[in-house]
């Protein structure tokens, strides 16, 4: 259908006709008013608001039709959108474009054809605002009648173009919407995080406050030991905290070093087991391990996937009830190393699950704020796989079911390996 003398490309003109959304859409008053005047004015007993689409030609309204769509190559209206204006056909047995069209030489037996372009503003048609008659009509249209058809016709495209307008407020309003509702998602969770700081910092201060004034009356070494183990143990807790925060903010502003060497993740799961080892202990739970015989070598900072490893373990025991399961598995394909850290504690549901790596998100479960936490340990987690170049993904059938955290690092050659 395409000429090459046109200023645009039917792929273009079938994008731009897409863009409008008409398409296969219900009847409108607007459109069907027009096309009765059409009909009036020029008295005929068909006409249409027809849009040209990929393989077919549909009709936004008709009368004399009884149908909302044809075939493309049964379409006269095709032709009229090579021309710079409308198309007039007085009889479309004398035209050899037609000569091979069904509904000419078959029923209903089409002879005079006349269609004005709806044209958007940068020249691009979209279809037409026909008229059509079974009698053929040698002297076309008078001068009133093809104004009132060119007149209506730009009424059409002006439906079209305010449907358009309307349907992107709607989607604009729609998003504004969606993220409105993302903003105050957003304020809460901040709320929910502030009072959570404050109730983590708080919490050991309140014993660090009362060790220190046992130091200031009390001369018994064993009461001085054990003040100062409890000053200890919660300023180590809050420096944890602080950590954790410094880690996420330096991980958003891209600030972040990695000391990148050859790393054995099997060394990297003994360390991480290492530091989880009282809290699994403390809680009852076992912990199954499963490493690979060879060796499991990735490029990164070994402590940074210490780090990465440990928070997994540690929501692992934080989130399973006491005498509970956990595993911890390396595999090694071709291209990459898939470690596995799943439990059988509280699980997640769908809400959580697809939230699960967001900063600040977490189970709103007492087992969890028994042990503290600020909810950012797996959006740290995912920010520092990714900047190791690999993947992390969360699965969980659901409440009281347990999780599965799976991270996939690219596997390196074996070489020189960190300790």
């Amino acid at each position: 259908m395409q000429c090459t003398d046109l200023p645009w490309t039917e792929t273009e003109r079938l994008a731009t006709l897409a863009s409008y959304g008409i398409l296969d859409t219900p009847t409108e008053q607007d459109f069907d008013d027009v096309v009765r005047l059409v009909s009036q004015l020029l008295n005929v007993p068909i006409a249409a608001v027809n849009l040209i689409a990929d393989g077919r030609q549909w009709f936004k309204s008709e009368i004399g039709l009884g149908v909302r769509e044809m075939p493309l190559d049964d379409s006269i209206c095709k032709f009229a959108l090579l021309q710079e204006d409308g198309m007039v056909v007085p009889d479309t047995r004398d035209d050899a474009r037609f000569s091979c069209n069904p509904l000419v030489t078959g029923a209903p037996g089409l002879r005079f054809y006349a269609g004005e372009l709806l044209k958007t503003a940068d020249g691009i048609p979209l279809g037409t605002l026909c008229a059509l008659d079974m009698q053929p009509r040698p002297q076309g249209l008078d001068e009133q009648q093809a104004f009132a058809l060119k007149t209506l016709a730009r009424q059409v495209m002006s439906q079209i173009e305010l449907r358009r307008v309307l349907r992107e407020q709607e989607l604009l309003l729609n998003q504004q919407a969606r993220s409105a509702d993302k903003l105050r998602s957003a304020d809460r969770k901040k709320d929910v995080f502030l009072a959570t700081l404050a109730h983590e910092l708080r919490n050991p201060l309140a014993p660090i406050v009362s060790a220190a004034a046992l130091l200031g009356v009390t001369q018994d070494p064993r009461a001085v030991r054990q003040a100062s183990e409890v000053i200890t143990r919660q300023a180590r807790h809050i420096t944890g905290l602080v950590d954790d925060l410094l880690d996420v903010s330096r991980v958003a502003q891209g600030k972040i070093a990695l000391d990148k060497v050859a790393v054995d993740m099997r060394q990297v799961a003994a360390d991480a087991v290492e530091q989880v080892k009282p809290l699994v202990e403390r809680h009852g739970h076992r912990l199954d391990v499963d490493l690979p015989a060879e060796a499991a070598v990735t490029t990164g900072d070994h402590k940074r996937l210490v780090q990465v490893l440990t928070n997994l373990l540690s929501n692992a025991a934080k989130y399973t009830p006491k005498g509970g399961r956990i595993q911890l598995v390396i595999a090694v394909t071709p291209q990459e190393l898939v470690v596995t850290v799943s439990d059988n504690g509280i699980g997640m549901g769908p809400e959580l699950l697809a939230n699960a790596f967001e900063l600040f998100a977490q189970a709103d479960d007492s087992l969890h704020r028994s042990e503290g936490g600020l909810g950012i340990g797996l959006a740290l987690v995912k920010n520092l796989v990714t900047l190791h170049g690999g993947s992390i993904g969360a699965d969980s059938t659901g409440a009281g079911h347990g999780s599965r955290f799976e991270v996939k690092l690219p596997r390196a050659a074996p070489g020189v390996v960190h300790p």
